[in-house]
């Protein structure tokens, strides 16, 4: 099933105009499109893409903990710890006790996980040509810059940095 467009007829918007609603829509239907894309790729290299995004995010935040790495992906820790057991597993993150809790762990990729994110990141970059054909290197800039300052807008209004 391809989606080009959403039309939205006789909506109380509250505020919003048509535009927005498909705005928002769009950047959201164009995150899971690429997340699925780039999914579809990593499988080649023996993860998931709950793995890819935990790996992800764990190089992100060096040291957090399970629960901190499931707040960020906005799943529940229980659904998370078979991505980070597979990980283990596999040799590409670790777990260590926290120095000023001894009942907590943190998370760390290994350096064999730190070529794995190498591969990762080749593998998005080899997608961008695709997925932004038609569009002039500025304009590539202007989308990344407009959507950096929604992300850092939304942060704000969840009271969140990551």
């Amino acid at each position: 099933m391809s989606v080009k467009s959403v039309k939205i007829d006789n909506l109380a918007l509250g505020g919003c105009t048509q535009g927005d609603e498909e705005l928002s829509y769009l950047v959201c239907h164009v995150a899971m499109l690429w997340r699925k894309l780039l999914n579809e790729r990593v499988r080649a290299l023996g993860i998931n893409g709950m793995e890819r995004r935990t790996l992800v995010a764990v190089a992100d935040y060096p040291g957090a903990t399970q629960i901190q790495i499931a707040r960020l992906l906005d799943v529940e820790p229980q659904n998370l710890g078979r991505a980070l057991d597979d990980l283990m597993a596999q040799g590409f993150l670790e777990k260590r006790v926290d120095p000023a809790d001894r009942r907590a762990r943190c998370l760390f990729v290994t350096i064999k996980g730190k070529k794995l994110l190498k591969r990762i990141h080749e593998l998005n970059c080899a997608l961008k040509p695709g997925i932004l054909t038609g569009l002039a290197e500025t304009e590539h800039r202007k989308i990344a810059q407009h959507l950096g300052s929604m992300r850092s807008n939304l942060q704000a209004l969840l009271g969140k940095t990551d």
